[in-house]
């Protein structure tokens, strides 16, 4: 069985997710990324083509009718390679299902080759159909069409090279009134004809896999059947992470011992909120003078954190570690600290943090964190954004060294148990064998 995977890019975590899936038995992985750019990963994720043990394979990304709100991203000479590899199965991302869908010649080649195609996504953004549609015949959801026809108009403009009109028409469009007659001819339609166009979308594919089981509540509430969804979580090689943690357990540790080390993992991005984790430092310092903060990631916020630091005058309690990507090396240091806490988005980083024993603090994050954390089993959650919640979330545990230790424990529990590489294999593998038996 040939599997062609599109949009997963080349990250480290997932790549051992592939090499899994490569060493089940007749089973042919490729994955389909980016020649040029990151393609459909976030900025600044690390990618990496070492230890891949399945087939990569290159192609321009591109936008097909960009002046159009049915622009989709695709692959020069996805058509092609379709051919050349004959997959059986495509998993793809929401981002480039789209091109399956619409565009002719790659709908053909699709039936003529059988292939069947399954979505990989989570849902977590994503509002339910009727709440959306609700939101639409009151006239709530008409603001969102403006910016849209905004963009839409600068692009033609733009592309015609009259870059002052869309200036002179916000002008004229402000003096006679005429926003209230645009949302009143045009909005309406318009939002529900795109709202349909999603929900077709959704319905293409012949499966998905999801990280959360609110897929079946969100998907199903467009239509999706719940037989077509497999929930199959997140997760990295946790048997090649659990051997890495019992050989770094021998070792001594990489800093010297400290019960007030918090640990930070992943990108230095706004969302991820690690200028609030920094003023939270400064605040759980009042009480516990020894409390530090490892930062472990790399990204456009880094110089504003560091003169935030400096500001809060926490220039010896915060070390920035830059990317760490190994396992071998990012364990010595989950290993040496107390704590792990994800003041913003984020995911997998919890995975890692849980599979080296560490309770965790998070509040809101990709969904993916309710199969994980446990509020006073292995964690604790704060008030999305606030501040103060997550400062005394901090406390809470530092006040209880038998506490840490529990959780951490749990945690440890928690991806030997439920969430781990095995829980991930048998999902896909489960949406294979269900499309592969589709008549």
């Amino acid at each position: 069985m040939k599997i062609l995977f599109i949009g997963v890019g080349l990250t480290d975590y997932y790549n051992q997710v592939l090499n899994k899936l490569t060493e089940q038995p007749d089973i042919e992985i490729f994955n389909l990324v980016a020649s040029a750019g990151r393609g459909h990963t976030g900025d600044g994720v690390h990618q990496t083509t070492e230890g891949v043990k399945f087939k990569v394979i290159y192609s321009k990304e591109t936008t097909l009718n960009k002046l159009s709100e049915y622009s989709y991203k695709s692959f020069s000479g996805l058509d092609k390679i379709l051919n050349e590899i004959k997959p059986n199965i495509i998993v793809s991302s929401e981002t480039y299902i789209k091109s399956f869908s619409v565009n002719k010649k790659l709908l053909s080649t699709i039936k003529d080759l059988n292939i069947k195609i399954i979505m990989k996504d989570i849902p977590f953004r994503l509002e339910k159909y009727n709440d959306i549609k609700e939101s639409i015949m009151k006239g709530e959801a008409e603001k969102k069409f403006l910016p849209f026809f905004a963009i839409y108009f600068k692009a033609v403009c733009d592309k015609l090279k009259l870059p002052i009109l869309p200036i002179l028409l916000g002008k004229i469009i402000g003096r006679l009134g005429l926003e209230k007659l645009y949302k009143k001819i045009f909005a309406k339609k318009i939002l529900l004809n795109k709202l349909e166009s999603k929900k077709g979308l959704l319905n293409f594919p012949d499966a998905h896999v999801d990280y959360v089981e609110k897929a079946y509540e969100i998907f199903g509430s467009y239509g999706v059947p719940k037989e077509k969804i497999f929930i199959m979580y997140n997760s990295p090689d946790t048997d090649h992470l659990f051997d890495v943690r019992a050989k770094l357990e021998k070792e001594a540790l990489i800093l010297p011992h400290s019960d007030y080390r918090l640990i930070h993992v992943g990108r230095l991005i706004e969302w991820k909120r690690v200028d609030m984790l920094i003023r939270s430092l400064k605040k759980v310092k009042s009480e516990f003078k020894d409390a530090e903060l490892l930062i472990i990631g790399t990204g456009p916020e880094e110089n504003y954190l560091k003169t935030l630091i400096k500001s809060l005058e926490l220039e010896n309690s915060v070390k920035f570690l830059g990317g760490i990507y190994k396992p071998e090396d990012l364990g010595k240091y989950l290993l040496a600290s107390t704590i792990y806490v994800l003041a913003g988005m984020g995911g997998i980083s919890i995975n890692d943090a849980m599979i080296f024993g560490k309770p965790v603090i998070c509040s809101i994050c990709d969904g993916t964190e309710k199969k994980l954390v446990y509020e006073g089993r292995n964690g604790l959650y704060f008030k999305d954004g606030d501040e103060d919640s997550l400062t005394d979330s901090i406390k809470k545990l530092l006040r209880n060294r038998g506490l840490i230790k529990k959780m951490g424990e749990n945690s440890t529990e928690i991806i030997k148990n439920k969430v781990n590489i095995h829980t991930v294999i048998k999902g896909y593998l489960d949406a294979f064998n269900y499309v592969s038996n589709i008549k």
